[in-house]
């Protein structure tokens, strides 16, 4: 149920979605015409990625946009956070989990089971006969 003088919930979606359209269109990002797309190989010679670096795109639009983030909303959050209740509480815990090591434990298996296979045809697979490089 909405309070006289609210304004909708969907409001604050569609003004954010014509802050962002606007942005974006007003920083010039587009997808990029046939004859504006570059060739992979030739990167580092062609401009503007020959001379990397940060650039302005305009005089003050960082103070611009970073101003007006902080001042667009003045009213408190309108939401109401609601808490689930616990169906128990800690007394009714083994007390083995207030124990680190079956936390650590339990890390390690995880770990194992998650890096285990990759480590494992790594062993199997590669080649130790291969000669190494001289890096001095």
């Amino acid at each position: 149920m909405e309070r006289p003088g609210a304004e909708p919930e969907d409001s604050k979606g569609v003004g954010m979605l014509a802050a962002l359209t606007v942005t974006a269109f007003g920083a010039g990002i587009h997808l990029p015409r046939q004859e504006s797309r570059i060739v992979p190989t030739k990167v580092d010679q062609t401009p503007p990625f020959d001379a990397p670096g940060v650039r302005e795109v305009g005089p003050g639009r960082y103070v611009l946009n970073f101003g007006l983030t902080v001042l667009a909303s003045r009213a408190p959050a309108t939401a109401q956070i609601t808490l689930a209740e616990a169906m128990s509480g800690p007394d009714h815990a083994p007390a083995v989990f207030d124990r680190g090591r079956p936390w650590i434990a339990l890390a390690f298996v995880l770990i194992g089971l998650a890096y285990g296979p990759s480590l494992v045809r790594l062993a199997v697979e590669t080649p130790f006969d291969a000669f190494g490089l001289r890096v001095w």
